[in-house]
């Protein structure tokens, strides 16, 4: 797992056929004592760990169970499914970093164009000092969200353990990053 990336990620080979990797990880969800609440549609599930214990950083590992034929590793005739699993913050957290990239993005595009027709017009340029700032908005909310992954690294192994523990078998490959 990639730990230096915005929302960390693996891919996880298994033997056995999607539907049954995720009646697997259910089952296991059910019967564990670990403080991990799921939620499914389809194909596609969220783990996340239980509101008694989540913080504002705690994180969500969104999955995906893909038909092998479909997947990258479908070479390999024992790997019938392949899970892609995604680290995310809370929705909301995640779109609030987003919105923030974004504007910080709009904000140093249209000051750089001011910087420009200053230049251009023989000024100095004084709004390159906008562009700074917002480039160095960006590297700083990056750097937030690694010390919320940070934060969250714990809760992080917890759901990548549970997931490994529910679905994988002595047979299957190991995980990807």
């Amino acid at each position: 797992m990639s730990t230096r990336s915005l929302r960390p990620s693996f891919r996880l080979p298994l033997s056995h056929p999607p539907d049954e990797a995720i009646g697997s990880l259910e089952s296991f969800l059910d019967r564990t004592d670990q403080p991990i609440q799921s939620q499914r549609a389809g194909r596609h599930m969220t783990l996340t760990v239980t509101p008694a214990v989540r913080h504002f950083w705690s994180p969500w590992l969104n999955l995906e169970f893909e038909n092998a034929e479909r997947a990258e590793d479908a070479a390999d005739t024992a790997i019938h499914t392949s899970v892609h699993a995604r680290f995310s913050p809370a929705p909301s957290l995640w779109t609030g970093f987003m919105a923030v990239y974004f504007s910080l993005a709009t904000a140093g595009f249209f000051a750089a164009m001011w910087a420009l027709a200053q230049w251009t017009m023989g000024n100095r340029p004084l709004a390159l000092w906008v562009v700074l700032a917002c480039v160095l908005g960006c590297g700083g909310l990056w750097w937030v969200s690694m010390i919320g992954q940070r934060l969250a690294r714990e809760q992080m192994h917890l759901l990548q353990d549970a997931l490994e523990n529910a679905l994988v078998s002595p047979a299957d490959p190991p995980a990807q990053s």
